[in-house]
C-alpha cells in the first residue's frame, strides 16, 4: 500500500536529522571524555580498596538475597561503571 503524500517532506527530515546530530554529538563527546578519564584513573591507581559509607538512596544488593534502601551502607568501586560492591553496616552504626 502506497501513501499518496509524505508525512514529513524530505527537507524536514534533513533538518530533524541535523538537529538530532548537533544535539547528541556534544553529549556523546562529553560522556566519552568522562569515561576515558575514569578509565585512566583506574589504570593508574587501581580499583578502590577502601570502603566508604554511603546513603543508599536507591535499592542496592548487599548480599545474595539482601537488599538495602534508604539507609547507610558501605560501598567500594571496583571497575569503571558497574562494578560497585556494597556491604551492610551494623544496624546500630550510623
Amino acid at each position: 500500500m502506497k501513501l499518496k503524500a509524505q508525512i514529513i517532506p524530505a527537507w524536514g527530515v534533513e533538518i530533524i536529522g541535523t538537529f538530532v546530530l548537533l544535539v547528541s554529538l556534544p553529549v556523546l563527546i562529553v560522556l566519552a571524555a568522562i569515561l576515558g578519564a575514569v578509565w585512566v584513573k583506574r589504570r593508574a591507581i587501581g580499583p578502590g580498596r577502601r570502603w566508604s559509607r554511603w546513603f543508599a538512596w536507591y535499592p542496592v544488593r548487599v548480599e545474595f538475597n539482601d537488599h538495602r534502601w534508604l539507609e547507610r551502607v558501605e560501598r567500594r568501586s571496583i571497575g569503571i561503571l558497574a562494578d560497585t560492591r556494597y556491604r551492610a553496616l551494623d544496624r546500630g552504626a550510623s
